[in-house]
C-alpha cells in the first residue's frame, strides 16, 4: 500500500487496471465500432463529393464528423457514470448504451462545452489580447519582450494550477446528472477546488504518473506500429516485382496500422478515466471525514 497523505496510490492503479483488463474486450469492441464508422464514411463522403450538386463535400465532412463527436461524447459520459457507481463491469451494447445516455450525454456536451470556452477565454483569449496591446503600446523592444514574458508565464502557472484544481469538474457534472439534481457551474468549478485544496501538489504528482503509464503503454504500441510500417513499405517495395500481391499485403498491413491506433486511443480514455475516477472517488471520502 503506497499512501501519499492519505491518498491510496496504489488503489489507485489497482483499480484502473483491474477495470480495464476485466472489460478490455469491451473496449476494444468499441474502438472497432469507432474504427468502422471512419473506414465506411470514407466512401460515403467520396461518392457523396462526386455528385456535389446534391451535396457539397464540405457538408459531407461536416456531418461526419458531428456524427463521430456525438457518438463519442455519449461514449464518454457513460465512461465517467460506471466509474462514479463503481460499476463491476462495464460492458454493455453499443447500440443500448447510445440509447440510454443519449439524453444525459447532451446535457454533458452543453456544460463541458462551457467549460471548455471559458479554460479557452481565461487562458488563450485573454493573454493572446495583452499581448496585442503590448505590441502597440510605444514601448522599447526590451520592455515589450519584458512584458510579453510576464504575460506568458503568468499565463502558465494559472493554466497549470487551475486546470489541476478543476479537474474534476466532469465527475462532479455527471454525478449531478444522472441523479437529476440542479447543476450549478460556478458551484462544480469551487467543489473542484475545494477537493484538491491543501493537496495540489500531491494531485498534480498522482497526474505526472498517469501521463507516465499512458506514454509507456503509447511507446509500446508505436513500437508495434513502427514495425508494421516498415512491413508496410516492404510490401509495397514488394509491388514493384509483384504487383497485386505486394499492394494487397500492403494495403492489409495499412489497414492494421490504422485499427491498432484506434483501439490504443480508445483503450487509453477508459484507463484515464477511470484512474481520475478513483483519485476523485478518494478525495471526496477525505473530505467528508
Amino acid at each position: 500500500m503506497i499512501k501519499i497523505k492519505s491518498i491510496d496510490l496504489y488503489k489507485i492503479i489497482k483499480y484502473s487496471f483491474k477495470q480495464l483488463s476485466k472489460d478490455w474486450k469491451f473496449f476494444v469492441w468499441v474502438g472497432i465500432i469507432f474504427y468502422l464508422i471512419s473506414v465506411l464514411a470514407l466512401p460515403i463522403i467520396g461518392i457523396l463529393s462526386v455528385a456535389r450538386k446534391l451535396i457539397p463535400s464540405i457538408i459531407t465532412g461536416l456531418l461526419y464528423v458531428v456524427v463521430f463527436l456525438v457518438l463519442e461524447i455519449i461514449y464518454q459520459f457513460y465512461l465517467f457514470k460506471c466509474t462514479l457507481k463503481n460499476k463491476r463491469s462495464f460492458a454493455l451494447e453499443f447500440r443500448q448504451l447510445i440509447k440510454e445516455n443519449k439524453t444525459n450525454a447532451g446535457k454533458f456536451f452543453l456544460y463541458h462545452l462551457l467549460y471548455s470556452l471559458l479554460i479557452l477565454a481565461i487562458f488563450f483569449v485573454l493573454p493572446g489580447t495583452l499581448i496585442y496591446l503590448i505590441f502597440d503600446l510605444p514601448l522599447q523592444n526590451i520592455s515589450i519582450i519584458l512584458l510579453t514574458t510576464i504575460v506568458v508565464i503568468l499565463t502558465l502557472v494559472f493554466l497549470i494550477k487551475y486546470t489541476i484544481s478543476w479537474q474534476f469538474y466532469p465527475y462532479l457534472l455527471v454525478t449531478k446528472i444522472y441523479k437529476k439534481e440542479q447543476i450549478k457551474f460556478w458551484d462544480l468549478l469551487k467543489t473542484s477546488e475545494k477537493l484538491v485544496k491543501g493537496r495540489w501538489w500531491i494531485v498534480f504528482i498522482i497526474n505526472i504518473l498517469e501521463w507516465l503509464i499512458i506514454a509507456a503503454f503509447s511507446l509500446v504500441i508505436y513500437f508495434i506500429v513502427g514495425g508494421l510500417i516498415i512491413l508496410h513499405f516492404s510490401f509495397l517495395f514488394l509491388a514493384v516485382l509483384i504487383p497485386v500481391v505486394g499492394i494487397v499485403i500492403a494495403l492489409i498491413a495499412m489497414i492494421i496500422i490504422t485499427l491498432i491506433c484506434f483501439i490504443a486511443s480508445f483503450v487509453q480514455l477508459p484507463f484515464g478515466i477511470l484512474y481520475q475516477g478513483e483519485l476523485f472517488r478518494q478525495l471526496n471520502q477525505l473530505k467528508n471525514k
